[in-house]
């Protein structure tokens, strides 16, 4: 967990989220003066337990160019907005077809990638999370979200949680409710990715916010479902920053999904109250 709760507290800010729709890319937009927490990522316990559950190569540790295990790393790229960097993690596209496949959906996903997406996301910002001190005491910004992310090992559930501050939570009871088929359109952008563009036609997706109040999302499953527990939504009105948690996702796809949903309405809180992108 955090050293500090963001729904409490205001502090300087480490990191903002976005969604890159051009490269089906989850984005953190990290400032600078964190990524020292990233160097010691290599060799972490949990770096070292997910490359013993799940068999994966070797790890990246993020001061170069990319963060994260072989099969998949997190890209950063050269782009620069002020005091910040970006570490990107494409999202896998399905497998190619087959020869002599007739349909151009096959149901052949990628999950073994798409499972170190989200691992590799687990990892990023567990350290950025865990943060003592505020490495970015110099940044004039304040910190919006906060993500943690359990990636499942042998099947036990792939949760998400998400901080917003009270400034967030604020704007998000009042204002939400105008950006929902843009966040929609994230999750069938992420999904499809992924699964293929069939599994976009399959219904599922959907968004729902109420009049003054947070907003859910859910994507294909069993419900599976990103939102606040009822008895919170009035919560920003008394002081605290909503907490967005998950329910019933069983798979990485779902959580990546789902994660890429509040990585865009985080980058429209973000610039809605900088009057700018994250990180710029």
């Amino acid at each position: 967990m955090s050293a500090y709760d963001l729904r409490f507290q205001q502090v300087s800010r480490v990191y903002s989220l976005a969604w890159n729709q051009q490269t089906w890319s989850i984005e953190a937009w990290i400032h600078q003066n964190a990524l020292a927490l990233l160097t010691g990522a290599a060799t972490c316990p949990a770096t070292l337990r997910h490359r013993r559950q799940n068999q994966l190569g070797d790890f990246t540790r993020g001061t170069g160019k990319h963060f994260g295990f072989a099969e998949l790393p997190m890209r950063r790229l050269k782009e620069r907005r002020g005091q910040y960097v970006c570490l990107a993690q494409r999202l896998p596209p399905t497998l190619a077809r087959r020869k002599g496949e007739a349909s151009k959906f096959s149901g052949r996903y990628n999950m073994p990638a798409i499972m170190v997406a989200s691992v590799n996301l687990s990892i990023l910002f567990g350290l950025l999370n865990r943060a003592k001190q505020d490495p970015a005491a110099d940044s004039n910004q304040v910190s919006t979200v906060n993500l943690y992310i359990n990636p499942a090992a042998f099947g036990h559930g792939y949760g998400l949680s998400v901080e917003f501050s009270l400034p967030a939570s604020l704007w998000i009871m009042d204002n939400c409710k105008h950006h929902m088929d843009i966040i929609s359109a994230t999750l069938m952008q992420a999904y499809g990715r992924m699964f293929g563009k069939r599994a976009m036609q399959l219904g599922g997706f959907g968004t729902n916010a109420q009049r003054s109040g947070p907003f859910s999302m859910h994507v294909p499953g069993m419900c599976a479902c990103l939102g606040v527990e009822g008895n919170n939504h009035d919560e920003p009105r008394h002081g605290t920053g909503y907490q967005f948690d998950s329910h019933n996702v069983d798979n990485a796809g779902q959580q990546l999904s789902l994660l890429a949903g509040m990585a865009r309405m985080s980058e429209i809180v973000t610039v809605a109250l900088d009057g700018a992108h994250p990180g710029s």
